[in-house]
């Protein structure tokens, strides 16, 4: 499509962005043009340090104060843009009810003071972005939402102003994929109703094959490709475009799973309740009567939305909680834990020979440092990390780093058990692809047994032998993979599996349809 100046909303020609550390200088966007044409969602998809916030702070005029723009031009409407963060819990203040928040940001636009008409027009547009019983949800404080319901508010408090642009900042990453769908089905609504035009940032090509009208592929802060969404997905020119297609669970080939034993339980769960009380006489089933086992070798996984009770079955599994009622009966042999947050679960003090050597030591696995030294080389060669970071700060490790000593800390303990909980989620797709083939590599080689805790759908098929399926604290379908992907019995396990994207824009348009109606 050819593209004149008077179609273009935002024309960033030739930007660089330097920013300064204690030690360096680095380049975060090196020679960068881009533009956003009237009416359209142009999605920039990258990893994560590839300079995809970096460019809507430049736009917005957001830059820290250690980074500056060294070069180029940008052409935007200024006061015609509003911007959705990635965590909306950064952007609510806890201590104040939606409805304030929202009336500040209406009367923040200087256009109306009246009081009556600025709660008027706060409903409005809370009912806009479909968020049931607004007027209720006026005087409730964002912790009382969910994340979904939060991220909705927040998109409200970015139309508050009018814009014309709305710059859209990783908006579905932490939420689950029926939401996230509903988020996506929202922001192309709102774009067709309002005339909006939309910059979208995500790490993840699979999420915006239904939304996006073109695609940028952005590395190590430069665009390496640009074009029509659909010709990104069924014909990527670049390198790095076709590695990041790769590293989709749809397109990324078998994998070895390991075959467990059939007969031979590692863990068994009988009719497992926890209750978490509210009150005197209320409380909350978070898990209700729930019944699995694992076998020996296998990976099983469990899945559902937030607060389907998966967290809260894993922590009674590794005696975090104790279980209002029913049994755990465990195989003799030890578990080990790889949570969602490396940054929580390691210990900001400690080295990554600390990190790794901590159970070893405790368990007195070794008769001399030198065996555990040899050891610990060993495992940092199996989950693919360099032997040089062996002394290196935890915190000085990248996220993916970070959750590869986690598991090179686990696995080392020799566990019958591992549990992993939503060990993914806070990782690249090319990363996410990394940690599930060394999880199958790892179950197979050190003979373990996995349960595997998450919502991302397709890597759980990827990865499973096994699935459950939780919804409101039980277990509603077990089954093989196959059986749960392909042949779904429960009406809810059909809605997840529906609302899974697809790397294919011509059938995530279709099904964007169907969820623009309930978003």
């Amino acid at each position: 499509m050819s593209e004149t100046k008077s179609d273009l909303i935002i024309d960033i020609q030739n930007l660089s962005v330097e920013i300064d550390t204690e030690t360096e200088t680095i380049s975060a966007i090196r020679n960068l043009s881009l533009s956003l044409r009237q009416g359209e969602i142009l999605a920039v998809v990258g990893e994560s340090g590839s300079g995809k916030t970096m460019v809507c702070r430049s736009i917005m005029d957001l830059l820290p104060i250690s980074a500056r723009v060294t070069d180029g031009t940008i052409s935007a409407p200024k006061n015609k843009m509003a911007m959705v963060f990635q965590n909306p819990m950064t952007a609510l203040d806890p201590t104040m009810t939606i409805g304030k928040q929202l009336s500040y940001a209406i009367r923040s636009g200087g256009k109306c003071r009246d009081k009556k008409v600025i709660k008027t027009r706060a409903i409005e547009l809370l009912e806009m972005v479909r968020i049931d019983r607004a007027s209720e949800r006026y005087d409730q404080y964002p912790w009382q939402l969910s994340g979904g319901m939060r991220q909705r508010c927040v998109l409200a408090m970015a139309l508050s102003r009018e814009p014309e642009v709305l710059l859209a900042d990783e908006p579905t990453t932490a939420l689950d994929v029926t939401v996230q769908a509903g988020i996506l089905g929202l922001i192309s609504d709102l774009r067709d109703r309002l005339g909006l035009s939309i910059l979208f940032i995500t790490h993840d090509l699979g999420v915006v094959a239904g939304i996006a009208d073109r695609v940028a592929i952005m590395q190590s802060g430069s665009i390496v490709e640009c074009a029509p969404a659909q010709e990104i997905y069924d014909n990527p020119k670049h390198d790095y475009t076709k590695a990041l297609m790769d590293s989709l669970p749809s397109r990324a080939g078998g994998l070895d799973t390991p075959a467990a034993s059939e007969g031979v339980n590692v863990l068994e769960v009988q009719e497992l309740s926890h209750y978490f009380k509210l009150g005197r006489k209320s409380y909350v089933k978070a898990a209700d009567k729930v019944s699995f086992d694992i076998r020996k070798g296998e990976i099983f996984s469990i899945v559902g939305e937030s607060g389907s009770g998966k967290s809260t079955l894993a922590r009674c599994i590794m005696k975090m909680y104790k279980q209002t009622s029913g049994n755990i009966k465990y195989d003799t042999g030890k578990m080990m834990l790889i949570s969602q947050d490396s940054d929580a679960a390691l210990n900001p003090h400690m080295t990554v020979k600390q990190v790794i050597e901590e159970p070893l030591v405790l368990d007195h696995m070794f008769k001399s440092s030198a065996e555990r030294n040899a050891y610990i080389e060993s495992l940092l060669d199996e989950v693919g990390l360099e032997r040089s970071l062996m002394n290196r700060p935890v915190t000085m490790l990248s996220g993916g780093q970070r959750q590869r000593v986690s598991i090179a800390r686990a696995f080392g303990a020799k566990p019958k058990l591992l549990v992993a909980d939503e060990p993914l989620a806070s990782l690249d797709v090319t990363m996410q692809m990394q940690i599930v083939r060394l999880f199958a590599h790892l179950i197979k080689e050190h003979g373990a047994s996995m349960l595997f805790i998450a919502h991302d759908l397709s890597m759980v098929r990827f990865l499973s032998t096994r699935v459950g399926v939780m919804y409101k604290g039980e277990l509603v379908e077990v089954g093989t993979t196959e059986e749960i992907f392909e042949h779904p019995r429960h009406e809810y396990t059909r809605r997840l599996l529906d609302a899974m994207p697809i790397p294919d824009p011509a059938l995530e348009k279709e099904k964007l349809h169907r969820f623009k109606e309930g978003a």
